[in-house]
């Protein structure tokens, strides 16, 4: 008997780190909580790895989190090719999420 996987699959990044760690240099980004670029972490780097998702996808992101910034977990949204939904909260931090949320939500399937 075979089992499909991947039907009954997803992934769910809530404030993910690692992402698109060369746009620091690159782009000049905000660094976050993030080690200085060097090829070797290509090979961590979530927003790289995020093209191989193939299950539905959903992303937070905190609009205030320095730690793991919007701007990475954005490269890493885009990067995935299947089904995805991303929020970004307004207000969330890296530990703080607030009592009455704002949402912004993306999402392409």
């Amino acid at each position: 008997m075979h089992t499909d996987y991947a039907a009954n699959s997803k992934c769910e990044l809530i404030v993910p780190w690692f992402c698109d760690l060369f746009a620091i240099e690159k782009e000049k980004r905000i660094r976050g909580w993030r080690p200085e670029p060097d090829n070797g972490l290509r090979y961590f780097d979530t927003a790289i790895a995020a093209k191989h998702l193939k299950c539905p996808v959903y992303i937070e992101a905190g609009l205030g989190d320095y730690t793991c910034p919007p701007s990475g977990i954005t490269a890493l949204y885009n990067n995935v090719k299947s089904p995805k939904k991303i929020d970004f909260i307004q207000g969330r931090t890296h530990s703080y999420i607030p009592p009455v949320k704002d949402v912004f939500t993306l999402e392409k399937e």
